[in-house]
């Protein structure tokens, strides 16, 4: 079940962030970070936080908030390299990056997609 709510997740997450970066256009290399975020975060979640919250509303709630807070921490240290070279006398600063704000806009986004859409094809499968 885990597993298959990783590969789901990560499959949602991904898409909807391909398309963020490149309406930004940020390098879609940063697409791995997506996937380290969520390989540490979803484990956090179905492991610890279901554990911990006896009542399963709120742990689920609980477990939202904080993926959202904890992915938006995670990505605003791989997607937020500003850097600033000096060639010959000129500075040139790379603005091919995300500010924090949105880097919160596109894990709350990755994050609503994957519950809405992830929940969906859930009760689909349990159903069918």
């Amino acid at each position: 079940m885990f597993l298959r709510a990783l590969i789901l997740t990560l499959i949602i997450e991904l898409i909807v962030a391909m398309f963020y970066l490149k309406s930004k256009k940020i390098k879609l290399n940063n697409l791995k970070n997506i996937i380290y975020v969520n390989v540490l975060s979803l484990p956090l979640f179905w492991f610890v936080i279901l554990e911990i919250i006896p009542n399963f509303i709120m742990a689920f709630i609980a477990g939202e908030i904080f993926v959202l807070l904890f992915e938006w921490l995670l990505l605003s240290i791989f997607l937020r390299n500003k850097t600033t070279t000096t060639l010959e006398n000129e500075t040139v600063t790379n603005t091919n990056y995300l500010t924090k704000l949105e880097i919160f806009y596109l894990s709350f986004t990755m994050n609503i997609s994957s519950l809405l859409i992830g929940g969906i094809i859930s009760l689909l499968l349990y159903y069918s």
